[in-house]
């Protein structure tokens, strides 16, 4: 029962984090995308590869955004900036039901979601999950992650709806809506949140619980990170993943036509991607808190390697369809929290949110631009099999990568080295050992 104190304390956090993450920029523009397309392809005779130019265009703001907004809430705290982003992000999505037509104004609206809407990304609500839980985080990410397959199984079907009896521009207002009623669950869950970086060892609401410790904020400054060899194997193992996973997604359906199966049986194999992800980010958050988290992401990470294997064959059968599919969903659904399980672990929670952010948002970037890559490169080779080849190398190398990482660092010495007068009042919460320190 001890075990589940951390969960009695800090489900509202992790609650509000799931609820947040599934109305985050990535989330609501990429899964709303093709419910809205067909409206807007017939009222403004767009292309759908316009379309897509908008999530490219989101992708490379949030480069800027990302980090900017994860330096803001270590500086500032969660509460604080999800306070101003929840209805901004409100407000500008409502404001794509005012479009005539100039697909400028799409992308400038893309851009402006990137933008205000970047104190709702998962860089922020990993960051609070992680000051939170030690024992449970992997899980907690997962379940925080897990936000995004919520907007994808309720959003469609409602949007979808709405569009039909009401037409895209009173769904549009409704979307924007949400992040409007969330609002107040999230500043509830978070009315004693953290306060920044000047606030890191204070007593907060969720910390009241006797078995309850919050993770302080040691580990890396941000030029350190920059100058740490781990920051940029972790940079290139999941750059090298966000190609490989999201470059097929959109593409799956596409991918299983050429091999001649109906659209029917094509749309009833993809539509298990999203329960996958699901599995993926819960099961991998789980095992990662039992077991040496980069050798189970190196596992993880070769699931959607053998996809792209099973997917780049002249013939799939339906069972090898299936596989890949579901590997390719479980894979894609682990990486998200891997990534902020390691970035805890590795670099720490000192700069968590700058770090990670700049990570999150070059992996949104790669990611974003990934399926377009993979239509050019079926344009030019007439086969999505040299795309997917290349994806499944960059896998492998990607999870060799992670298993090059060792023993997690023990930021508690080093900070007890960094100012041996220091009480241990002053330097935060103890950390038992093992939680600190480990390997393969």
């Amino acid at each position: 029962m001890v075990q589940l104190s951390e969960f009695r304390a800090g489900w509202p956090l992790v609650f509000a984090s799931a609820l947040a993450v599934a109305i985050a920029p990535p989330t609501i523009l990429f899964h709303s995308m093709g419910v809205f397309a067909p409206a807007l392809i017939t009222q403004f005779g767009w292309k759908m590869a316009q379309l897509h130019g908008g999530l490219a265009a989101m992708s490379v703001a949030m480069l800027v955004s990302g980090p900017l907004v994860g330096l803001v809430a270590d500086r500032y705290g969660v509460r604080r900036v999800a306070l101003v982003s929840m209805p901004l992000l409100g407000l500008t999505i409502m404001a794509f039901s005012l479009m005539s037509g100039v697909i400028i104004q799409f992308y400038l609206l893309c851009v402006a979601v990137a933008l205000f809407g970047a104190g709702v990304t998962p860089i922020i609500w990993t960051r609070a999950v992680n000051r939170r839980f030690n024992l449970h985080r992997g899980l907690a990410l997962g379940l925080t992650l897990s936000g995004t397959g919520l907007f994808a199984l309720l959003a469609k079907p409602g949007l979808a709806a709405m569009i039909h009896n009401h037409g895209w521009r009173a769904a549009y207002v409704t979307l924007g809506s949400v992040p409007m009623f969330l609002l107040p669950i999230v500043v509830l869950a978070l009315r004693h949140g953290d306060q920044g970086s000047a606030g890191d060892a204070a007593t907060t609401s969720l910390a009241h619980s006797p078995h309850f410790t919050p993770a302080p904020s040691r580990g890396l400054t941000v030029l350190q990170a920059l100058g740490h060899w781990r920051f940029w194997l972790l940079f290139l193992s999941f750059m090298f993943a966000a190609f490989a996973t999201a470059g097929p997604m959109p593409n799956m359906e596409r991918i299983l036509l050429l091999q001649g199966f109906d659209m029917s049986h094509a749309v009833a194999v993809t539509s298990l991607i999203g329960v996958s992800i699901v599995i993926g980010r819960l099961g991998g958050g789980w095992l990662f808190d039992r077991f040496w988290a980069p050798a189970i992401g190196a596992v993880l990470l070769l699931l959607p390697a053998i996809s792209g294997l099973i997917l780049s064959r002249h013939v799939i059968t339906p069972h090898s369809a299936l596989f890949a599919v579901i590997a390719l969903g479980i894979g894609a659904g682990a990486e998200w929290d891997l990534l902020a399980y390691l970035v805890a672990r590795y670099i720490g929670m000192r700069r968590y949110g700058s770090i990670y952010g700049f990570l999150f948002a070059a992996f949104g970037v790669v990611g974003g631009t990934a399926p377009s890559a993979y239509g050019a490169i079926f344009d030019h080779a007439g086969s999505y099999g040299p795309g997917l080849l290349a994806g499944s190398a960059g896998l492998t190398i990607g999870a060799v990568a992670l298993l090059c990482l060792g023993h997690y660092p023990d930021f508690t010495a080093d900070t007890a080295r960094a100012n041996p007068n220091d009480s241990k009042s002053s330097a935060g919460p103890e950390v038992d050992p093992a939680l600190t320190v480990g390997g393969p």
